[in-house]
C-alpha cells in the first residue's frame, strides 16, 4: 500500500466526518419519523391535503364585491352623439367598436390584479346626450388607471342619443388568463 501524505490524510479525514455526519443527519430524520416528530408522515400527509385544497380554493379578485357599482368617469367625447331609429341596434353597435379598447383596458386590470378571471359586468345608461353612464358591476376599488383607461375607451365611440334613458348591462370576458 503506498505511503499516504499528510495532505491526503487530512483529506481522508474531512471524508470520513462529512460520511459520518450525513449518516447522523439520515439517522436523525428516521428516528423524527418514527417518533411521530413535526415531520411524521401523518403530518407531511396533512401539510400535502392543505396544500391541495388551497389550490382548489378559488382565486377571489381583490376589488369582488357582490352589488356594488363603481362609476367609469366620462372621458372627453371626440364624436358627436347621432340621432338614430333603433337606439338598442346603435348601442349594441357602439359596444361592438368600443370592445376592442375594453378588452386593452380589461387586460391591464387583470395585470394588476390576476385573480380577475371570467367577465366583467358592466351597466351603461344612453340618453340625450349619448352614453351619459357608464358603471362596472361587483366590483368596488377599481385601480384608477383601469377606470380612466375604461373611460377613454367608451369615449372614443359615436354613441346614439335617445329622448328617454335606455340603461342595458353587458358582459365582457377577460383575456388575461
Amino acid at each position: 500500500m503506498a505511503k499516504l501524505t499528510p495532505q491526503m490524510r487530512h483529506q481522508r479525514k474531512s471524508v470520513v466526518k462529512l460520511l459520518m455526519l450525513s449518516f447522523s443527519v439520515f439517522l436523525m430524520s428516521l428516528w423524527g419519523i418514527a417518533e411521530g416528530g413535526k415531520d411524521s408522515v401523518e403530518a407531511l400527509a396533512e401539510k400535502s391535503r392543505l396544500a391541495n385544497e388551497a389550490a382548489k380554493t378559488p382565486k377571489v379578485p381583490k376589488t369582488w364585491s357582490p352589488g356594488s357599482r363603481t362609476v367609469v368617469p366620462p372621458a372627453a367625447v371626440a364624436s358627436d352623439p347621432s340621432e338614430v331609429e333603433d337606439v338598442g341596434a346603435a348601442v349594441d353597435d357602439a359596444l361592438m367598436a368600443a370592445t376592442p379598447a375594453v378588452q386593452d383596458c380589461l387586460t391591464q386590470w387583470w395585470m394588476m390584479d390576476p385573480a380577475l378571471e371570467g367577465e366583467v359586468r358592466f351597466e351603461l345608461t344612453v340618453g340625450a346626450t349619448g352614453l351619459v353612464d357608464a358603471q362596472v358591476l361587483d366590483h368596488d376599488g377599481v385601480h384608477k388607471g383601469s377606470l380612466a383607461c375604461l373611460g377613454a375607451a367608451l369615449g372614443t365611440v359615436d354613441w346614439p342619443v335617445s329622448a328617454e334613458s335606455l340603461t342595458e348591462t353587458v358582459a365582457l370576458p377577460v383575456f388575461g388568463n
